[in-house]
């Protein structure tokens, strides 16, 4: 029997595991290694602990991706990311989603051809605002919002109105 020393330090067998890789897009490869991450992680291996850099990649390259359903994942690692800082996950602040975090899920759903994307990007927008409101600057590498956290959603809107798509609007905004 092998210890669990030895498993940690034993290099892995990537035979298998890189043919579960070939024939994946960019963005499900990036998931799959974050999940193993993960798993190693939670099965003690404390030197595959994803950080927050690692999540904002893999929603990155959601974004980039372009699949159907994209948006969606990217949105779902957002929401994985701030569950683990809640439950403790983040002692260390290197799991803890960040500006980079909801900018790259507001990106895949501005990249997102999908029914109301515009509005999911603007949720995420206005929970990033009312957490910086908040004073929850650990979230958030800058405190102040930058700029470029409005660009995603502005864009959808731009694309929304290229394309004859109804742009919603919110009860207490006028229409000019």
């Amino acid at each position: 029997s092998v210890s669990s020393a030895n498993k940690k330090n034993k290099p892995a067998d990537n035979g298998a595991e890189s043919s579960d890789l070939l024939g994946r897009s960019a963005a499900e490869r990036d998931q799959q290694l974050l999940d193993r991450m993960e798993g190693l992680y939670r099965d003690g291996d404390d030197n595959v602990k994803p950080t927050t850099v690692v999540y904002n990649s893999v929603m990155a390259a959601w974004a980039k991706s372009g699949e159907a359903g994209a948006a969606e994942r990217a949105e779902e690692l957002l929401a994985r990311l701030q569950q683990l800082a809640q439950n403790g996950g983040g002692d260390d602040d290197s799991v803890r989603a960040d500006t980079i975090s909801f900018n790259s899920a507001i990106d895949a759903w501005a990249r997102s051809e999908e029914y109301g994307s515009a509005e999911r990007a603007e949720a995420l927008l206005d929970s990033m605002e009312r957490q910086h409101a908040a004073g929850d600057e650990r979230r958030h590498a800058h405190p102040a919002l930058p700029v470029r956290a409005f660009a995603a959603p502005v864009g959808v809107v731009a694309a929304a109105n290229e394309h004859g798509a109804p742009v919603v609007r919110r009860p207490d905004e006028q229409r000019v």
